[in-house]
């Protein structure tokens, strides 16, 4: 089944203000002011990478509402020839709020939902494999960002040395509310390897003989919170120029990123080392591992205070950067460059937005679905745990949670994204070495060597995975099942830690050719091999990592980004005047045209084959023992659309058949010595992609000081067809191994005109 394409809309308006004002003849003022409105519709919603995926049905979109506005004011003086002082204030503000597209509420369908006074929409149904309706549980949102920037640069010049002096004071407002799964999510499932199966489910509301024909989520709690951040900056850069040939660029950099904090108080953390379970019974109230920032304007009875960001700030976050460039012959046609430095990188307060997810701020409640007359079921037209309205939260954190009798199967699992007490600053360490030779005159050859290693980088790792048991052929929960352990980000017990590692390393060679004769282009190649453990999502990066999230370096592969190899040319060409004299119709028709144009041509991305038939089993597929032959298929892409790899060497690996999470392990493929998988992460890759944009360019000199430019830009020219990475999920037997997308669009073709005076 494909769902039928629905349309969206895009508008921009912009603004753009410059204002230069000299005092006099060493202090000058600039002032800058840029605005932008973008009202969208998306069929389609996905904004932030929170949709429903290709598999959405149109009439369930959202409009996103998006203004910008970024300020600023440089004040330059010139204190003599050598010593100028550059100070610079800044605003910039980003405002974002996003409204689902909802053309039914959950009462015109004879749907029930105990929060329907506050959210009346529909619930978000999906026939997993197939469709889903409604929109999505994530897009009822909106954010304000504000942020307030204060930097100076000193730069002095004496004898060979060009020093400069500089520090930046940056303060930042994240207010934000997220009504996440406020309308309630049904997922029907496969009850067999017949992918339609979930679709018999939906239209017969559940079948008899089993308990789990559907689940159903519904979240409440605090759906608000107004983020800080405070971040400090100084650095020292010296430009030696040793002697003619050689040139050294010395330099150290401190930054201190401050971790954010809610001005309320409201963030929660979890400590595994001090986790204390109980019973239904006789629930362990706390001290019990959790814990509130310190700054908390109503503390709950019992749970200990902390720092106000959760987590100490990192204080050592020290710089150093060193450079050369070499000249190899007196005619300085032949340079040697090279250089290396770390670069420290702010942790996105994303995990700390995520925090209106955790437990106790928020429960994410989980219904079976089922027309079995048995207490504790739902039904499909009620199909939600009544949970306690928002103003009731934020509970009292026992273990279990306090609202798991209202769902007597499965109750309430504690859930929430937590950050690890040892999280630190991520950083990267980049290198490289190149040499650049002018072979000829106006063109450059640079060959170089390019690598990068990060350290300490943002990954999240499920805490309460269950863990194989070989002894007894069993999967048991480490925190017990009053925890969550479900493995995707939303509904687990989750950890952002800093603990993850990555690798680049690339040769890199370009031809330039600078203007000259109306030409001028660049040709650049790159090799490169880019491995990691974790490489986050296109747009989120808090994801989940299909494998073994806990024991996390069986996970290094490539990462989700690499490409082994890419070449990009551009050019730029003034067409000859062919039209002289006093033509003046045939100078105007002829002379003053531009070509311009981009080549790109790349290998494809990596990607891993996975079993994923719910949010409990989040993990690489294993090899087809009794497979033959070769995985890959051959062959051009158009011909392999259906099965661009072999589906028949891969089998489901999950422990249990029925897809749960813990218990005896009962698949006949499982491999008890990978658990999570025998397959390697990223190890097949994707089509390459090419695509060539090209512009023409005429110039209508109307007077010396007017200039009119009409453009024709040509955007995916020849029309190829790019397509995205193949099905890779097992347990969705419809697409697995078939492309279905494509990664760029059709040829467009855009006209403009300009106006310069």
């Amino acid at each position: 089944m494909t769902p039928i394409s629905g349309l969206s809309t895009f508008r921009e308006n912009q603004f753009n203000g410059n204002l230069d004002v000299k005092l006099s003849d060493v202090h000058s003022l600039a002032l800058k002011t840029f605005y932008a409105s973008n009202p969208t519709h998306q069929a389609n919603y996905n904004f932030a990478g929170l949709g429903n995926g290709a598999q959405q049905l149109p009439g369930f979109g959202g409009d996103l509402d998006i203004i910008q506005t970024l300020d600023s004011l440089t004040d330059t003086y010139v204190f003599s020839p050598n010593i100028v002082n550059q100070a610079r204030i800044g605003f910039s503000r980003l405002r974002v709020t996003s409204t689902p597209e909802e053309p039914f509420t959950a009462q015109s369908l004879g749907i029930a939902n105990p929060l329907s006074n506050l959210f009346p929409g529909m619930p978000t149904i999906t026939v997993a494999g197939l469709f889903t309706l409604g929109s999505s549980s994530f897009a009822d949102q909106s954010s304000r960002i504000n942020a307030w920037s204060a930097n100076d640069t000193l730069s002095y010049v004496a004898g060979a040395h060009r020093l400069r002096f500089g520090g930046e004071f940056r303060h930042s407002q994240v207010n934000f509310f997220f009504n996440a799964f406020s309308r309630g999510f049904v997922q029907f499932s496969p009850t067999s390897a017949n992918p339609f199966s979930s679709f018999a489910t939906f239209l017969t509301g559940g079948s008899a003989a089993s308990l789990t024909s559907a689940i159903s989520i519904i979240g409440s709690g605090v759906f608000d919170r107004a983020l800080r951040t405070n971040d400090l900056s100084a650095f020292v850069q010296d430009d030696w120029k040793v002697n003619q040939r050689l040139t050294l660029n010395l330099g150290l950099r401190y930054d201190f990123y401050g971790l954010p904090h809610d001005i309320r108080g409201r963030l929660v953390n979890f400590l595994p080392d001090q986790f204390r379970a109980g019973t239904t019974a006789s629930p362990a109230g706390p001290p019990n591992g959790f814990v509130q920032a310190g700054n908390a304007t109503n503390p709950i009875a019992g749970v200990p205070l902390v720092a106000d960001t959760l987590v100490p700030n990192d204080m050592n976050n020290f710089a150093p950067r060193v450079g050369f460039a070499y000249s190899l012959s007196d005619a300085r046609r032949i340079v040697l460059r090279g250089g290396y430095g770390i670069y420290y990188d702010r942790l996105s307060t994303r995990y700390a937005n995520t925090q209106l997810l955790d437990f106790p701020y928020l429960a994410l409640a989980v219904g079976l679905v089922n027309p079995l007359p048995v207490a504790g079921l739902r039904t499909f037209s009620n199909p939600f745990i009544p949970v306690p309205q928002p103003t009731t939260f934020p509970v009292v954190p026992t273990v279990p949670s306090p609202l798991s009798p209202l769902a007597p199967f499965v109750g309430v699992p504690i859930s929430g994204i937590y950050v690890d007490p040892n999280v630190r600053t991520p950083y990267i360490q980049q290198y490289n070495t190149n040499v650049q030779w002018e072979f000829a005159k106006n063109y450059l050859l640079e060959v170089g060597y390019v690598g990068s290693k990060g350290t300490k980088l943002l990954q999240v790792i499920t805490l309460n995975q269950p863990v194989y048991n070989p002894a007894t052929n069993s999967f048991t929960a480490p925190f017990g099942t009053v925890l969550s352990t479900q493995k995707n980000t939303a509904g687990g017990i989750q950890q952002v830690q800093s603990t993850s590692l990555s690798h680049y390393n690339s040769l890199q060679v370009s031809v330039t050719k600078r203007f000259s004769q109306g030409l001028q282009f660049l040709a650049a190649y790159t090799l490169g091999r880019s491995t990691d453990f974790y490489s986050g999502a296109a747009i989120n990066e808090l994801t989940a990592v299909a494998g073994d999230q806990f024991n996390w370096r069986t996970n290094y592969g490539p990462s989700d980004y690499d490409r082994k190899q890419r070449l990009v040319y551009s050019f730029i060409y003034d067409l000859p005047k062919v039209a002289s004299g006093n033509g003046a119709i045939a100078r105007a028709l002829f002379n003053n045209w531009e070509l311009a144009g981009i080549l790109t041509l790349q290998s494809g991305l990596p990607f891993s084959i996975i079993d994923n038939p719910n949010n409990n089993i989040i993990q690489r597929a294993n090899f087809n023992t009794a497979f033959t032959g070769s995985i890959l298929t051959t062959g051009s892409t158009t011909n392999r659309l259906n099965q661009y790899f072999n589906t028949g060497a891969f089998v489901i690996s999950r422990p249990l058949l029925s897809g749960a999470a813990v218990g005896t392990a009962n698949n006949p493929a499982f491999d008890p010595l990978n658990p999570f998988g025998n397959t390697p992460r990223n190890f097949l890759r994707g089509p390459g992609q090419k695509n060539v944009d090209f512009s023409i360019i005429k110039f209508i000199p109307f007077s010396e000081r007017l200039r009119g430019e009409f453009r024709t830009e040509f955007f995916n020219l020849f029309n190829w067809t790019n397509f995205a990475n193949p099905g890779v999920n097992i347990a969705n037997t419809a697409t697995f191994g078939r492309i279905t997308q494509t990664t760029t669009g059709p040829r467009v073709i855009q006209f403009a005109f300009k106006l310069n005076f």
